[in-house]
């Protein structure tokens, strides 16, 4: 059977991101010609919410970052803006974040006080981890506070001392490995 001419083994007939079943509950748009859907600002309904996507309905991934638009605005996909390549302009682009498991929707996934941009962009530290290098102190920190690696060296100055033991414990400077320049290592 046939309904709208749409092809029953193929959820989206007209192959333009929106399933055939959201077209025909409630739209302007044809689930057989995209050509027709081209000035519909595709809203539709699904799972009996309107969802109003303000993305091209004949164009699988309208902001062209790899996601398509039905995985950004689905219930339970990421929420994000299908026209906007970085919904939270935080220089990460959505699908970027989604592949790397930090959150498109907030400029700062692990809440250590690095926008997830400086992050990936330019430390090079882990978006979803406060602490990358887990030597007890989270990357903000690091780079702000202490002016230390918060990648993989727990220990700047190699002294035996973590950074933070430095900092926190002991008051010794974690870019010295003996900060009072007494001849003995701090660690």
């Amino acid at each position: 059977l046939t309904i709208c001419s749409t092809d029953p083994n193929d959820a989206d007939s007209d192959d333009d991101g929106v399933p055939d079943g959201c077209e025909v509950l409630g739209t302007t748009t044809t689930p057989i010609d995209c050509s027709y859907d081209e000035t519909f600002n595709s809203s539709w309904f699904a799972a009996g919410a309107l969802l109003t996507l303000l993305s091209n309905p004949c164009v699988v991934d309208t902001d062209g970052v790899g996601c398509d638009d039905f995985l950004e605005t689905r219930a339970g996909g990421m929420g994000t803006n299908p026209n906007d390549t970085d919904t939270d302009d935080d220089a990460v682009q959505d699908c970027t974040e989604r592949n790397i498991g930090s959150n498109p929707n907030d400029t700062d996934t692990d809440n250590d006080g690095l926008p997830d941009g400086d992050e990936v962009n330019t430390i090079g530290s882990d978006p979803t981890d406060k602490d990358t290098d887990n030597d007890g102190c989270e990357d903000a920190i690091e780079v702000n506070t202490y002016d230390t690696d918060p990648l993989a060296d727990p220990d700047t100055d190699d002294d035996g001392l973590t950074d933070c033991e430095e900092k926190g414990t002991y008051n010794t400077n974690p870019n010295k490995k003996d900060t009072d320049g007494g001849g003995i290592n701090d660690g």
